[in-house]
């Protein structure tokens, strides 16, 4: 009996873990790779398909991304679970709308609840991308809903580059240095992210034979060494975390409304158990 209460008592050890949350393949590389190094059993879930509409991207580009992802994570040598949504990238909100979005996070808190001795990172609402900022509004939701305890950080992914607004003083943030060799492995993750190039300096031979100078035209675009994190602080999705209105007034009126909708949801027992209030007293004068 004592063996089997022990042997209770460490599962949730033996079976804690990571979960990043990200917006698209490469994000979990470019703001959080010293989760994916330092750590086993770690899971990420990605919620667009890495081939916007916009852009007349197709399901063969759509493919191509995520094998980009799959080549990147295969330098760890370990078992990384990647889950998808494949919702449309660049911003999957508008597609989705309100009750998609609460959909969305609870599908979220049900993972959650299922892995609640994880330990949860996301991108910071920081104005960057307007993915990034949804992924980040559906995972606090989620997190909100779950029974999970104080275990969801965010990372910083633009604004060590100077992109998007700052976020504050930097030393909020617990500083992650990359040793040389992690560097190095970010470097070489990042690299296999050929179609990922924004300034046309890599061709289809790159997959083959990555020349230096496709590969030195990713990394000067999304590397850095030092990563940030702290806990997920409390937001107001109503508003931009920027200065300027960076997503436009219908972006942050579908979040403030699905927040709405997510508390309204947390909180519905309280409003069943005063409409039953209501009619008991109603009855009880009658």
């Amino acid at each position: 009996m004592k063996r089997i209460i022990l042997l209770l008592l460490f599962l949730p050890v033996a079976f804690a873990g990571s979960t990043i949350f990200v917006a698209h393949s490469d994000d979990e590389i470019i703001g959080a790779s010293n989760v994916l190094i330092r750590n086993n059993n770690v899971t990420v879930i990605v919620f667009t398909d890495g081939a916007p509409e916009e852009y007349n991207k197709s399901y063969a580009d759509e493919l191509l991304r995520k094998n980009e992802q799959l080549s990147a994570l295969s330098l760890l040598n370990k078992s990384i679970t990647i889950k998808y949504y494949d919702f449309d990238d660049l911003n999957f909100y508008n597609d989705l709308g309100v009750f998609g979005l609460f959909r969305t996070v609870y599908s979220i808190t049900f993972y959650m609840n299922n892995h609640c001795s994880d330990t949860f990172y996301t991108h910071a609402y920081e104005a960057g991308h307007v993915d990034h900022d949804t992924v980040n509004f559906i995972v606090k939701k989620a997190h909100e809903l779950s029974n999970c305890g104080n275990n969801l950080m965010e990372f910083t992914e633009y604004n060590p580059k100077g992109w998007g607004v700052p976020l504050g003083d930097l030393n909020n943030y617990t500083k992650i240095v990359l040793s040389d060799e992690e560097a190095l492995l970010k470097m070489d993750m990042l690299s296999k992210f050929v179609s990922q190039d924004v300034h046309n300096n890599c061709t289809g031979e790159d997959y083959a034979n990555l020349s230096d100078e496709c590969k030195n035209s990713i990394i000067n675009t999304y590397y850095f060494r030092d990563e940030y994190f702290r806990l997920m602080p409390e937001y107001d999705y109503s508003v931009s975390p920027s200065i300027n209105n960076s997503w436009g007034n219908n972006f942050y009126n579908t979040l403030d409304l699905t927040g709405k909708l997510v508390n309204f949801y947390m909180n519905r027992w309280i409003f069943w158990g005063m409409i039953l209030l209501f009619i008991i007293l109603k009855s009880l004068r009658i």
